[in-house]
């Protein structure tokens, strides 16, 4: 198994000690998926497979271009891309997020606009 890290921000010392470090936690990742299915007592020659299938689900639950496309769910963004270009970073906004909801109390607004009429 091979695994690219793009480490663009870096500096050149802490390239290889970050590539050294990190990348290792993948191929650790499939080694647990297989130790799970074994414990769970399937048998060893469809334990490749359901750790293939596992890693699958997961790309497609978490990573952006595996997901299926919005308008048409049936094409992945990574198909629908066409390798036209690559999607280097993005950012998740999610609706209403940042905006503070108001918190209105009519009885005190009440309250306070009476007391401002009483003085």
């Amino acid at each position: 198994m091979r695994v690219l890290i793009d480490h663009r921000k870096l500096r050149r010392a802490r390239k290889r000690r970050f590539g050294q470090k990190y990348a290792q936690h993948i191929p650790a990742h499939n080694e647990i998926l297989r130790a799970q299915a074994l414990n769970e007592g399937k048998p060893a020659k469809i334990v490749e497979r359901m750790v293939e299938g596992r890693i699958e689900k997961y790309y497609k639950e978490v990573c952006l271009v595996e997901q299926p496309f919005v308008k048409d769910p049936d094409v992945s963004i990574k198909k629908m891309l066409n390798g036209k270009c690559d999607v280097v970073r993005f950012v998740r906004f999610e609706r209403g997020e940042g905006i503070e909801k108001r918190k209105d109390d009519l009885a005190a607004d009440i309250a306070a606009e009476q007391a401002k009429m009483k003085k």
